[in-house]
């Protein structure tokens, strides 16, 4: 409730994402996928 309707769209992406943030945290570690996610974020701001 309160949130954004479900779309499959975004519901694969969001998972996509998940998974790949999963995946690079194992490879690679924390600090690097919070340096990602971070780096991520700001692309999406700075965009819209």
């Amino acid at each position: 409730p309160g949130g954004e309707p479900l779309r499959l769209q975004a519901l694969l992406f969001r998972t996509t994402a998940g998974l790949l943030f999963a995946l690079l945290f194992v490879i690679r570690g924390f600090g690097i996928t919070v340096g990602t996610h971070a780096a991520y974020d700001v692309l999406i701001l700075t965009a819209a």
